[in-house]
Formats: structure tokens, C-alpha cells, sequence
């Protein structure tokens, strides 16, 4: 993992307060970087299952850190997973991946705030040849 990549991944929770983690991987699942590993720890078995998921049947779950996030959407350009409060996307883009999650709080409704961000760093990221 690159340190250069997790304050790039940080940086991006920053800008996009919807997001509470965020990580980045190669479509091989090797990770790049995770702005919280900690709290969103993102390992190479988890990336891998994820994006096999978009080459075959959509699985009914992914359990991530002890959570199982029921799969309620999957197409060619994401994958949306929900459990409880939190929301996982997986997007993945031209060499690498992106994972994200959002939590809902009594105040603010982060799903779909999250699924445009994660939506819109897949574009700039693929633009950018990732």
C-alpha cells in the first residue's frame, strides 16, 4: 500500500463528505490505498471476490470486517451494498477499483451522496487512464 495513495484516498474523503472510507485496488485486488484500514480494512481476498462479482452471478452478499452487506444493485459500472446504516460501492474503472462507504446518521442521509461521489471519481479516475 503507498502512502501516496492513502492521502490521495483521505484527501478524497475530504472533498466528499458523504464518503466516511474510501479505498483503492488494481483489478487484481492488490491494494493501493485506504483512507481509514482501520475501519474500512479492505484486503486483497475481499477486492478480489468484489470485482469477480462484475465477470459472473451477482452474489446475494459481501461481508466485509465481520458485516455482511446485502448486494442491492450490480451492473457493468458498480456494485451497491448495504448493511444496516452503512452503504458499500464498488466501481471499477479501465486498471484499478474503487471501494467506498457511506454512513447514514439521525442528520444526514449519505447513500446516495456517497454513490455520486464514488460515480464521479470513476470517471475522473478512468479518464485518467486507472
Amino acid at each position: 500500500m503507498s502512502e501516496e495513495w492513502c492521502a490521495r484516498c483521505r484527501s478524497h474523503v475530504g472533498d466528499y463528505k458523504s464518503l466516511a472510507s474510501l479505498a483503492f485496488t488494481g483489478l487484481d485486488g492488490n491494494l493501493y490505498g485506504n483512507s481509514d484500514s482501520t475501519n474500512f480494512p479492505v484486503t486483497v481476498e475481499f477486492a478480489k471476490s468484489a470485482i469477480a462479482a462484475f465477470s459472473g452471478a451477482s452474489p446475494s452478499s459481501l461481508t466485509l470486517n465481520g458485516e455482511k452487506f446485502i448486494v442491492l444493485q450490480k451492473n457493468d459500472e458498480c456494485l451497491i451494498g448495504k448493511c444496516g446504516r452503512k452503504t458499500l460501492f464498488v466501481y471499477p474503472c479501465k486498471s484499478s477499483c474503487i471501494f467506498g462507504l457511506s454512513v447514514d446518521t439521525d442528520e444526514s442521509m449519505n447513500a446516495t451522496n456517497g454513490n455520486a461521489a464514488c460515480a464521479m471519481l470513476s470517471e475522473e479516475y478512468k479518464k485518467l487512464g486507472y
